[in-house]
């Protein structure tokens, strides 16, 4: 029944418990933060405007039947846990919303409203127009500190809040175990990213989601042609708990301005000073001088963000300000991508038709984002402050980004290319190198990896060297054969220039290139096992991708590889959209949580400009 929790009986071992996690629970933001004023005696999962207050307070939906899924052993330690821990019955019980009487603590759940812009424009696509956003199916329950180190932990799928809008405030096994494992992997790639503590699945409850067939059964028709979901699917429904230092956003701060809430705003912008940058309050700064301190430093953590997106090949699909964290750090794995053949403008979600966030666009994108945040923070001050603060955060968005930018991202593709120095001619074969990628299909990581390894030869990289990455021989033709000789003679010599002795160069290639990355196609092969109960391939890819840049010699003919053919050009492994329960497709939804209302499409609410690229990746 909804009350039982299947769960491993094994007991942790002492010091690492679900009671000693719960003993070091500290929530700043409930202490230094206003929850709603006069809170309607509606509730918390029905969806209203929420006018009022940085938080609300909610209450879980526990999942029915839970059962462990997975844990990550590294987010566990960050926690003091010990990762049996999470194996048992009052630990699975407290992850999937369990009350206190099942689970033996009490967590004191909250979510957050916030704003919502889209490639810089603000977006009021909402029943309740700008006051409907939020946090419609995550819940924040504890901030925990270890060592130091403050962690907030928050459920996602964990039931409806007044955000909700008309969702079900439900998270499916497919979803969850893709962000498991990509925010896993992205943190052993050495990217900021939210972490993931556990993931649990209801063994009965299951809920229509609007999704793609299978690979096999996908007609060859509808192949490379990006579309959204075609049919609906019963699925499994299951949540995860994440961890970062904060879940505040960029939209956090946008709501507080809209509203023209000037002191709550100033409270929310300290608290977020507090948690992520800390050390800016050391000197007691003046409010107006803290605000542009604080706006430099997101400046250079968003440009440190997207360099390494464009360093390891990965595209987050969305990135709308909610999706940006006021910490610098990757979140909301939706509809993202790890980039397999290489394409500047490569875009996993078919909902931005026009590309806004496509690979190469992400540093614009990030630029809007930190607009946004800049436009936002002026409403903090009277008018009288405003000047001179606005002529400080412009030129913090004109130069602080882009110089950062190109440094980061310089010092990445030198590191991929094994060279000296990152100058004019380095340059130059970067960019070609991209060319003739881009002509033959090469497979990004496959290609930069197989490059590192070939440093250790005493003889520069042949083209014979690299044949792993051309998933497509029709796309290595005469031509684009003539000019990867042609790149590989130019680059050969430039290497032999640099005099640089060929393990410190393999090195540094093999420590900015990654072996393994979490591709789509793997991801199914974890999420498909799991919908049916086998959860080994889960954890073994979550041991597999904590180690990213190893060998892992067993591992390279299953996933050192371009695509296979079966997963490309595919629906929910070559492009996606992020939709739970289309309106066109909800009469023919199969039977599933009848006393939920049916969803919309949850897509990008506003179509991006399109903006060119403004840095070559």
């Amino acid at each position: 029944g909804a009350g039982r929790c299947r769960a491993s009986t094994a007991v942790a071992a002492a010091g690492g418990t679900l009671d000693d996690l719960a003993a070091r629970v500290d929530n700043s933001l409930l202490r230094e933060l206003r929850p709603e004023r006069d809170p309607p005696p509606t509730p918390t999962t029905q969806s209203r405007a929420v006018r009022t207050g940085h938080f609300v307070r909610v209450v879980p939906e526990a999942l029915p039947d839970p059962g462990f899924v997975a844990a990550s052993p590294s987010m566990c330690k960050e926690l003091g846990l010990d990762p049996s821990e999470a194996e048992t019955e009052r630990f699975v019980a407290a992850f999937s919303g369990a009350a206190k009487e099942e689970s033996g603590v009490d967590f004191d759940a909250w979510a957050m409203g916030y704003a919502v812009s889209v490639q810089g424009h603000n977006s009021t696509n909402s029943p309740f127009g700008p006051f409907g956003y939020g946090d419609g199916r995550a819940m924040s329950i504890a901030e925990v500190v270890h060592e130091g180190q403050r962690w907030e932990l928050q459920l996602k799928g964990a039931g409806r809040t007044p955000f909700s809008r008309q969702f079900d405030g439900r998270a499916v096994l497919r979803s969850s175990v893709r962000e498991l494992l990509a925010s896993e992997a992205m943190h052993a790639l050495g990217v900021p990213t939210s972490r993931a503590l556990c993931l649990v699945a209801s063994d009965t409850e299951r809920i229509s989601r609007a999704w793609y067939p299978p690979p096999e059964a996908e007609r060859k028709s509808q192949r490379r042609r990006p579309h959204p979901p075609s049919m609906l699917v019963e699925e499994r429904t299951a949540m995860l708990c994440r961890c970062a230092p904060s879940f505040l956003r960029v939209g956090h701060v946008e709501l507080h301005a809209l509203r023209g809430e000037r002191e709550e705003l100033e409270r929310l912008i300290k608290h977020a000073v507090r948690r992520e940058y800390p050390h800016l309050l050391e000197d007691g700064k003046a409010f107006p001088e803290l605000l542009v301190d604080f706006f430099r430093e997101f400046v250079r953590r968003q440009a440190e963000l997207v360099s390494g997106w464009l360093r390891v090949g990965y595209v987050q699909g969305n990135m709308n300000s909610d999706n940006c964290l006021l910490g610098g750090r990757t979140l909301d794995y939706g509809p993202f991508g790890f980039m397999e053949a290489y394409h500047p403008l490569y875009q996993p979600f078919t909902s931005d038709a026009m590309g806004g966030y496509a690979f190469a666009r992400q540093p614009g994108a990030a630029k809007k984002n930190c607009m946004s945040l800049a436009d936002s923070l002026l409403e903090a001050l009277p008018q009288g402050e405003r000047a001179e603060v606005s002529t400080a955060l412009q030129r913090a968005l004109d130069e602080d980004f882009p110089e950062h930018f190109n440094k980061v991202h310089g010092e990445g593709c030198r590191r991929k290319l094994g060279l000296l120095a990152w100058d004019q001619d380095a340059r130059e074969l970067w960019s070609d190198l991209l060319k003739a990628m881009q002509a033959s299909e090469a497979d990004f990581t496959v290609l930069f990896r197989l490059l590192a390894m070939s440093a250790e030869e005493p003889v520069g990289p042949t083209l014979d060297d690299l044949s792993r990455a051309f998933g497509n021989p029709e796309a290595l033709d005469a031509e684009a054969s003539a000019a990867w000789i042609a790149w590989l003679d130019r680059y050969s010599a430039r290497v032999a220039a640099d005099g640089r002795a060929p393990e410190e160069r393999a090195a540094e290639m093999k420590a900015a290139s990654p072996k393994f990355i979490p591709r789509n196609w793997m991801l199914f092969e974890a999420y498909d096992a799991a919908e049916r109960g086998d959860y080994s391939v889960v954890k073994g890819m979550l041991e597999a991708l904590a180690r990213p840049y190893d060998e892992q010699p067993e591992l390279e003919d299953a996933y050192f590889r371009a695509a296979p053919p079966w997963a490309q050009e595919v629906g929910g492994l070559s492009f996606m959209a992020d939709l739970r329960k289309p309106r066109e497709l909800a009469a023919a939804a199969p039977a599933g949580r009848r006393d939920l209302p049916r969803s919309r499409a949850a897509s990008l609410r506003e179509r991006p400009s399109g903006a060119d690229a403004t840095h070559e990746a």
